[in-house]
This record gives C-alpha cells, structure tokens and sequence, in this order.
C-alpha cells in the first residue's frame, strides 16, 4: 500500500471514527488501590528505604496489573498470592517498625489477603458485556503486552494487540483496557478501527487526547472521544475526586536498578569505560559503551524486517534492541572471526598490535597532541574522539586510508599492508553483519513477529553461534540518565532486574 493510500485511509476511518469511554467499578480493587496510594503519599521519600520498598514496589506493580489486564483478580498470572505472600507478613510488622502507619498498614494487608481469594473479573465481564459475548472481527487493546497470552487464552474470539500492533492493522471495533492516557497518541490521532471503547476503572481520571490526524490543524477530522459517564452515587465507595491515571504508569526506579545492576552484571575485567544501563521490557539490563562512535544493534519491524547497527546515543524507549542472552564477546565478531577462518588469529593480531600503539600514545602525550601530530601528518579527521575510537578494541579501522596511513606512520606500522588486512576483517564484519541479519529475519519471521510486537521481546537461536546462547531481541523500557564506569567485559551482556524495579 502506497503512503498516500494509506494516509487516506486514515482520514477515511477519522471521518467515521467513534471513540467512548466505559467505567467499570469494584469495591475491592477500588479500596486496595485506594490504600495503596494513601500508603505511598504517607511515605513520601520513604518508599525508597529497603524496608518499604519491598513492599511499595510490589504493591505498586500489582495495581498495575489488576487496572491493565483483563482476568480474574486472583489469576495465576496476576501474582497475587505470591505478592501477598511476601508482602503481608512485612504490612504486620508495622506494629512494631512504624507504629504511626500500623493501622493504614493492618489494613492494606486485610484487602490484600481478601484479593487474593477473590475470583471476581471486573474488566473481563465489562469487555464481554460490551462486546455482547465475543469480538469476531474485533480487536482487544493491552496497554501492557507481557499478559497477552493469558488474556487470549481468555477471550479466544477476538485479536489480543498492543498499541504497536494495532497501529499496524485494521478493524472495525476495538476494546482497549485502560484509560487513553495509557496508549500512544496514535491509537486516537490515527485511529486504525471504526469504533474504539476504553475500559477502565471509574475512580482513574482520563485526559482528553489530541483528536486530530494533524496536530494543531485548524479543521477537525472528527469529533473528540467523548466524555466519561458520571459515576453512579451508589457505587463510589471513597469520597475522592479520583486518582490521575498517569500516577499509575509505571517508572523505573534508576537509583534501585543501578545498585541491583552493580550486584548482578557480575564483577568483571577490563579497563573501565563510560556505559550507560537500559532496561528492557524481557526484564534484563544491558551496559553499552557509550564513547563517540559507540554502535548497538536494532530489529526494524516495518513492513520488512531490518537489522542494522546505530550509534548508542540514537538509542530510545520503545527501540528493539539485539542483545546476547550467553557467551562471550561480540557475536558479530565471533562469527566474522569464523568467516576468516585460520586467517582470524594473524588479522586480530595485526589489529591488536597498531592498536595498542595507538593507545599508548595516547595515554602517554594525550589525545589532543596525538591529533595534532597526525593531523600533522596527513589525517584529515584527527579529533579526539575519533582517535580514541580508533584506538579501542571494538573498532576495526578509520574510514579514511589518509587517517590510517598517519596512525601507521606515528606507530610505525606498514601502512599498506595493515590496510589491506584491516579490509578484510571489515568485509568479514559486513558478512557476518548480513549473515546475522537473514538468520534473524527468518528466525522472526518463521515465529511470526506479531508476537514480538505483542511481548515486546522474544528469544532467536541463530546457527552460526549455536551453543553460545540466544540472541534476544527486546524493546528498550528505560535509558538511565546517567553514565557509569564498567569493565569492558560486562558491556553488551543481559543480566536479570527485578520486575518490581521497572514496574514498580
């Protein structure tokens, strides 16, 4: 489909696009979310101490769950009795640790306890009573895809999507559970179904979204979503004006992930270097270099699939980023080292060589003497960044043959050998590049990459590095907002954060 046919069919759907709202309301999940956040404003800062994080955290995240997934309270994909579990002997201890909070806590753990026997499935009866029983040629809208696969298994009639997957579809009727707050500007802006309702709980307030295809266009497309019902007298149990729907989002706590990060990412070995943390929505975290010139692998899912590298700082929320789940090192350079085959051992030693003379240049003079030296000698591109890149391991060489040739002649390197060495290791990088692109391509494909879409992160075992893990395939939840100093050996390794600490 051409862009220009599929812009008017935007407006075609926008023309005839209904949007409303339907409030769903339940004592229990009402009073404990209701407690819930009496207990974090009580705390304040607080929560942030282990004693109370351990038990906001999971409190947090399970009033998350209960307002975006439509099943029943108790549902084993819910974790109730599991957060009940740990948490509620933590709410008793109060008595004694927080006397002042005793009697809010006492109660928490009282509705928690009743939470955990409840079968009661105040979302899911709405959907279905809303769709008169089933959605045939509907769609259900998540605004959290771990729990997709339970829902669908709970309403096998109808398409189970994420916000990315709908954006790339069409249908006439869609269900979304949550308020719009919780989903892109997309899903209203450029509405891709006739008639969308959003469901949710009638104590959230909803903001009114940007209704049109255009921002700031001065005719309407269409009418704006309409405004909630009133909630009925007799169903509100608390006398609030309701909590703001985006309190309730979750957000990464960066301090607690950092300390959790230093403990699981393992000591390593390496000279130290600035890497950044990224949380990933599969539950891991990854260091990546992030020096100018620093690259990371992507997956692309347009129409076609791409894999391609970008520099780390282009890195955002909601990209897919390629990580290893096992193994050691890059593995686009294990399998470029495979392609070169007993070439390998020679051509690294070579590149390790002008390298560390590079780089002990650099440490000796400086980097700014080392550029004007080159610069004196020919290189037309002698900054300080690039010649630090140049001298790190994961480069394979400068662009430029007149950059190169300087960096031979300050080390006193052959230049036109080291050249042509180093050109075939960026060949063999390009391969394997490649080589990992189509495997990748096939693998998704072969395991259809709605799901990824839908889970937001998914496991490919590639041939050529059989036995030295999965690569995984993950969208990027969080960037920490500050650098750190990590061992070259912990870079680009996931390793496992706690649900609570990003969901929480």
């Amino acid at each position: 489909m051409s862009s220009l046919t599929s812009v008017s069919e935007l407006y075609d759907i926008a023309a005839r696009w209904e949007g409303d709202r339907l409030l769903v309301e339940h004592p229990g999940i009402e009073q404990f979310s209701a407690a819930v956040g009496r207990l974090l404003a009580a705390l304040g800062e607080d929560q942030q101490e282990d004693f109370w994080a351990g038990i906001t955290r999971p409190l947090k995240r399970l009033r998350w769950v209960l307002a975006t997934t439509p099943l029943p309270v108790n549902h084993p994909a819910h974790g109730v009795q599991g957060i009940a579990d740990a948490v509620v002997p933590r709410l008793r201890q109060c008595r004694h640790t927080a006397p002042v909070l005793a009697e809010q806590a006492e109660a928490l753990a009282d509705l928690l306890e009743h939470l955990w026997a409840c079968g009661d499935d105040p979302l899911g009866d709405a959907v279905r009573d809303e769709s008169s029983g089933s959605l045939p040629d509907g769609v259900l809208l998540l605004a959290d895809g771990r729990l997709a696969e339970p829902v669908a298994t709970a309403f096998p009639d109808c398409r189970t999507l994420t916000a990315a997957q709908l954006l790339r579809t069409r249908t006439t009727r869609a269900i979304a559970i949550g308020p719009s707050t919780w989903f892109p500007p997309g899903v209203v802006r450029a509405p891709r179904a006739d008639r969308l309702t959003f469901v949710y709980f009638g104590w959230l307030r909803d903001r009114d979204p940007e209704p049109d295809l255009l921002v700031g266009s001065p005719s309407h497309v269409r009418s704006p979503i309409s405004k909630p019902p009133a909630r009925s007298a007799t169903r509100v149990i608390l006398p609030t004006a309701g909590a703001d729907a985006d309190e309730w989002v979750p957000r990464i706590e960066w301090n607690a992930v950092t300390r959790a990060a230093r403990r699981n990412a393992g000591a390593g070995h390496g000279e130290p270097v600035p890497a950044q943390l990224f949380v990933l929505v599969s539950g891991d975290g990854v260091y990546l270099d992030v020096k100018d010139g620093a690259q990371a692998y992507i997956a692309e899912l347009e129409d076609e699939i791409n894999v391609r590298q970008v520099p780390v700082s282009s890195l955002r929320e909601g990209t897919f980023l390629i990580v290893r789940t096992a193994g050691e090192g890059d593995y686009i350079r294990e399998l470029a080292d495979s392609l070169l085959g007993n070439r390998a051992s020679h051509l690294r030693a070579l590149q390790a060589r002008w390298k560390t003379k590079l780089a002990s240049e650099i440490e000796d003079y400086g980097a700014r003497a080392v550029c004007s030296r080159l610069t004196r000698l020919g290189a037309p591109r002698a900054r300080e960044d690039n010649v630090r890149r140049w001298a790190a391991p994961d480069s394979i060489r400068p662009n430029d043959p007149r950059d190169f040739a300087a960096i031979c002649e300050l080390t006193g390197e052959p230049a036109d050998e080291l050249w042509q060495a180093m050109g075939a290791i960026f060949a063999a990088h390009l391969q394997a590049g490649n080589e990992v692109r189509k495997l990748l391509v096939k693998e998704i494909r072969k395991a259809d990459s709605a799901s990824l879409l839908q889970r937001g992160w998914s496991d490919y075992d590639v041939e050529s590095i059989e036995g030295e893990g999965a690569l995984r395939v993950a969208r990027i939840a969080g960037r920490a907002p500050d650098t750190a100093d990590v061992p070259r050996s912990r870079l680009r390794k996931a390793f496992a954060v706690s649900e609570d600490l990003w969901l929480g």
